[in-house]
């Protein structure tokens, strides 16, 4: 157990000493970089066991809105990170495991020390598509109670950058930290930048 919080103080622990290492990229340029890019449904999650600790999740979601790559009903095996619902609705952005787009903007060596051996004990447990942009290239669709939208996304600008003149509204609750700057967008205007593409 003790091994568990080491490895999670190290990597989540400079995320707040030396601020955020994850700059915020715009939506357009991870559709680019992405292998895969659909909405999925999430049909199960499986916790990937590690030597000293748990690899993260590995989930099988179906192509619901075929973006890149990938056909409707396609079933799609990726992970690793948790907290994904079974039976909800996500927007992926997912590399080939092998080449995943996680842009930092700081070395820190404790972060990169957690991640190696992360990696080390891991990465071979993985699926072959993994989420890009650190965990951020995932977005659930939810029906925001402030808006008439039913579906939509809540983007934490601070990491998700998105076109000029794009509608957004600001949640009326706290639905995530100040800091990051959430914004509900409608999922129709997401779905046009992509096909303008």
């Amino acid at each position: 157990m003790y091994k568990i919080y080491l490895l999670l103080i190290t990597m989540v622990l400079p995320l707040y000493v030396n601020g955020t290492t994850v700059p915020q990229i715009g939506i357009v340029e991870l559709y680019g970089k992405a292998d895969i890019v659909a909405i999925v449904s999430i049909e199960s999650g499986v916790v990937l066991s590690g030597e000293d600790f748990p690899c993260g999740v590995k989930y099988h979601g179906k192509v619901l809105n075929a973006l890149k790559n990938v056909k409707v009903n396609d079933v799609i095996e990726f992970g690793y990170y948790i907290g994904y619902g079974v039976g909800s609705m996500y927007l992926v952005f997912l590399n080939k495991k092998n080449n995943v787009y996680e842009p930092i903007t700081n070395t820190n060596l404790a972060s990169i020390n957690g991640l190696a051996v992360f990696n080390r004990q891991c990465h071979f447990k993985h699926p072959n598509f993994l989420v890009m942009h650190n965990g951020f290239g995932v977005q659930k669709i939810q029906s925001p109670p402030e808006t008439d939208y039913k579906d939509a996304f809540l983007i934490r600008t601070k990491y998700l950058r998105l076109p000029k003149n794009t509608k957004l509204v600001s949640p009326e609750k706290q639905t995530c930290y100040s800091w990051e700057k959430c914004r509900w967008v409608r999922k129709d205007i997401i779905l046009k930048i992509f096909q303008a593409k």
